[in-house]
This record gives C-alpha cells, sequence and structure tokens, in this order.
C-alpha cells in the first residue's frame, strides 16, 4: 500500500523586496524611477520562489508611476498647446482687421483717383457700442454704415465682425483704425492704416498694428 506524501508547503516570505518598497515610494516622487525600481522590485519577488515578498507593493508602484508619467506627458502638452491654440484663435480672430483696413485701403484709393482727394470727413468708431457687447462679442449693426462719411468711401460691414472701425481724413492725409478686445478682458488693440496723397496726386498708405492694448 502507498502511503501519500503529505504536501509540500510553499516557502514563505522571509523578507520584504527592498527595491519594491523603494518603487512604490519613489512613485509618488520621481515616476519614472519609482518605474523602474518597481519593475526590478517585482522581478526579485517572481526569481525568489516565494522567499522574498512585497510583488503587490511592486505592482502598485508601476501602476501608479505609469498613471504619474501619463499626466505628466499630458500635462507638458497641455501647456505648450493651449497656448499655441490661444495665440492661433488671436491671430486668426485680428486678420479681420487686416482683411477690412484692405477694404477701406481700395476705397480711399479709388476715390482719390477719381477726385484727387480722400474724402473729408470723419467717421468715430463704427459701430458705436463695443463689439464685445453684442450677440456672441461681436458686431452686428449693418445701418450703422449708412452715415454720410461710410457712403462716401463705399464701405460697409454686412456680417458679424470684432472690430469697430473709424475714419478721419482732411482730403490730403487719411487714417482709418480698427479697434477691438478680441478676448472681452478690457485689453483692446488697434490696427492702423495711413494714406496721403503726394505732389502728383498719387495715393500711398501704410499700415502699423497692433499698436496698442
Amino acid at each position: 500500500m502507498t502511503v501519500p506524501y503529505p504536501p509540500t508547503a510553499a516557502p514563505r516570505a522571509t523578507r520584504t523586496s527592498g527595491l519594491a518598497i523603494a518603487g512604490f515610494v519613489c512613485s509618488f516622487l520621481c515616476s519614472l524611477l519609482g518605474l523602474i525600481l518597481s519593475i526590478m522590485g517585482r522581478n526579485e519577488c517572481k526569481r525568489s520562489g516565494g522567499t522574498v515578498g512585497g510583488e503587490g507593493l511592486a505592482l502598485a508602484g508601476i501602476i501608479i508611476s505609469i498613471i504619474s508619467l501619463v499626466l505628466g506627458v499630458l500635462g507638458i502638452l497641455a501647456a505648450v498647446a493651449i497656448p499655441s491654440f490661444m495665440d492661433y484663435t488671436k491671430r486668426a480672430k485680428a486678420s479681420e482687421a487686416d482683411l477690412y483696413l484692405m477694404r477701406l485701403e481700395r476705397s480711399a484709393k479709388r476715390y482719390a483717383a477719381e477726385n484727387s482727394a480722400f474724402p473729408r470727413a470723419s467717421a468715430p468708431l463704427t459701430p458705436a457700442t463695443p463689439c464685445c457687447a453684442g450677440p456672441g462679442h461681436q458686431c452686428n449693426d449693418p445701418q450703422a454704415w449708412t452715415t454720410p462719411e461710410w457712403k462716401e468711401l463705399d464701405f460697409g460691414i454686412d456680417e458679424p465682425h470684432r472690430f469697430q472701425y473709424a475714419y478721419e481724413s482732411d482730403g490730403k492725409t487719411f487714417t482709418a483704425r480698427a479697434v477691438g478686445d478680441l478676448a472681452c478682458d478690457g485689453s483692446a488693440v488697434t490696427y492702423e492704416i495711413r494714406g496721403a496723397i503726394d505732389g502728383s496726386g498719387v495715393a500711398t498708405f501704410s499700415k502699423r498694428g497692433p499698436i496698442g492694448r
């Protein structure tokens, strides 16, 4: 009769892996170092055949380190991408000023070619109310451009926009401005275009902007 042998008991851990402990602690302080130490600690536990404990601690260190690394990378990407995106958005909004100032330039140049002078007028910021006060932080008042000054320049805006526009001329010199608070934070920016008629009656223009915040 064969007598069965009693099952061999698994060896009991005699100590906890120092690498596992160090990896777990470092996972909160330096995620990359914590990940390396935790992996080394887990491997040490596996190779020991059960005599070295702390595999769970090492696994926790690996998980925490990976999460910390991912969050850190996402934070760096956000820190780089968000300001770039905000800057791009502002530039896109500011392109409106260039577009409409160029239209004003063409209108003034055409008028000067026909009359040897710019329209003698002074048109204040139009529309009168800042665009940030409008729906969607935009101006949309086609009637504001029906005054004689703007009609003589053949200029008007019939769609939502973010800048107010002003015009002033004594006939020989020309100044047009675009003023807008793109972030609606109380910090307005101004773009400007200037023109002059030389002795031969030719109109020339120069642009500046932004010239104030």
